[in-house]
């Protein structure tokens, strides 16, 4: 989304603090899906496909 958008979502009045909210957001991003990554790579591909729903359309 555009971060003019974020910002008037947000109520901030300082477009730098919209910009670091979304710094910080980004790398918690980035850090959970590494960690999740790396989790799923060390479980097994049968337990994996156990533990995931079927996709019904």
């Amino acid at each position: 989304a555009d971060i003019v958008t974020i910002q008037e979502l947000l109520g901030h009045s300082e477009i730098e603090l919209t910009m670091r909210y979304s710094r910080l957001s980004n790398l918690k991003t980035q850090h959970d899906y590494y960690r999740v990554m790396e989790r799923l790579e060390t479980q097994n591909d049968d337990t994996l496909a156990a533990e995931v729903p079927p996709i019904r359309n």
